[in-house]
């Protein structure tokens, strides 16, 4: 996107708006893009779990080599971070400090952070993000970003960097982990529709679960592979008629996934996250980091777990509709059950209170993106949705378009160009 005061490219604003990130030409990640069915590995489930504990403890041992002071985690009470730190303090006697962010409307994992701080012997804290906290953005933007961040825990991480950054300037995350071992909720509705429902008909007489699940995305966004279930924000249609574009949205898609090789799916879904959802949308991580001065370590995309993991057997991925298969029986033994067995989480924030509480903010934020190339008519069906902002669709298109407003400022006040 173009970083002067001047409307922004519509062909950029229209795949920012669909894919909450602006697809990028070059990044710092490279991944593969082929699997070779010839490349899977042989052994039985026990002895890939056992070497990929192996594998994932060896990249954690050398990390940390890097570096002589106390390093830190974002610990979600996941398995990813669980993990990591547990690895963490099998490898080292330093301290470890780690946060646990929660939205004031849901703090039911705390409690289990807080156990597995106690557990592993961190230095730990709890950050408590309120809807007070959203206007915090204007500021973090002014320190400069290329492109707006579409992601919405890029608020919620930049909070913990800083909270942590007067303690380490290293900072561990489980971010990948769910791209390279198929474990996105996306991941699981894909393989259900192509197993079971794929005979499925827009007007079938199915259950309205079965319909807004599977049905309305694939009638909607019907070229985005597992992508439609969760994270495709603007159909074709809408961009005809908000934005004045023909466009075919679906391209920078498409282009990514004609250079993936394989004829597994689940490893074919692994390579096209790889080298389309995580290059392009890291950077809500990275950029965070820089504001606050931190060196990221993302273990689950280091390139030699990466290549192992695609040499696995797709049935260890998912097994008995448990996702992430291989990754949990690796470290079974060694984690606490009840993170093992818990289903997975996210951290949303609570738009609807964040928007309701920031109101005038919100909408002044919202009509100020008329003048970057934004209709009228799509700023106004975003603002009578605010109350419906509840559900992730509403709440994340009004996320994207607060994002890009504040991002255009701050490229504004960085070229020193007066509001």
């Amino acid at each position: 996107m173009s970083s002067t005061a001047s409307p922004i490219n519509t062909e950029a604003l229209a795949y920012y708006l669909t894919y909450q990130f602006v697809p990028k030409t070059f990044s710092d990640y490279q991944f593969p893009k082929t699997y070779d069915l010839k490349n899977t590995l042989k052994q039985n489930e026990t002895q890939i779990a056992k070497d990929l504990y192996a594998r994932l403890n060896n990249v954690i041992k050398t990390s940390l080599e890097q570096t002589t002071r106390p390093v830190g985690l974002l610990l979600s009470g996941g398995v990813d971070s669980a993990i990591l730190l547990y690895l963490l303090r099998k490898n080292t006697s330093k301290k470890i400090y780690t946060i646990s962010g929660a939205y004031a409307s849901d703090r039911s994992h705390l409690k289990l952070c807080g156990s597995l701080a106690k557990k592993y012997n961190t230095v730990h804290r709890e950050l408590i993000i309120t809807p007070a906290d959203l206007l915090q953005l204007p500021h973090l933007y002014s320190t400069g970003f290329e492109s707006p961040i579409g992601d919405n825990g890029f608020l919620a991480t930049h909070l913990m960097f800083k909270a942590l950054s007067s303690s380490t300037n290293t900072i561990y995350t489980g971010d990948g982990a769910d791209c390279l071992f198929h474990g996105l909720k996306a991941h699981y509705l894909n393989l259900l529709d192509r197993n079971y429902l794929h005979r499925l008909k827009p007007h079938s007489t199915s259950s309205p679960m079965i319909t807004q699940k599977f049905l309305l995305p694939k009638a909607n966004y019907p070229d985005y592979e597992h992508y439609k279930y969760d994270e495709i924000f603007l159909t074709k249609n809408e961009a005809h008629k908000y934005l004045g574009m023909d466009l075919d949205l679906a391209k920078p898609l498409k282009t990514v996934l004609r250079t993936i090789k394989a004829s597994d799916p689940i490893k074919k879904t692994i390579l096209l996250d790889l080298n389309f959802l995580v290059v392009n949308r890291v950077d809500y991580i990275l950029k965070a980091a820089a504001a606050n001065k931190i060196q990221m370590v993302l273990p689950f995309l280091d390139p030699t777990l990466v290549d192992y993991a695609l040499r696995i057997p797709s049935k260890y991925f998912i097994k008995n509709s448990r996702q992430k298969y291989i990754l949990k029986k690796a470290f079974n033994n060694e984690l606490p059950n009840e993170v093992i067995s818990q289903r997975k989480r996210g951290m949303t924030p609570p738009f609807l209170e964040w928007y309701a509480k920031n109101q005038s903010f919100v909408l002044k934020t919202l009509n100020k993106a008329r003048g970057l190339g934004v209709a009228p008519e799509y700023i106004r069906y975003l603002v009578e949705n605010i109350n419906r902002s509840n559900q992730y669709a509403y709440g994340m298109r009004i996320w994207l378009i607060l994002n890009l407003v504040l991002w255009h400022e701050g490229q504004r006040t960085t070229l020193g160009v007066k509001p």
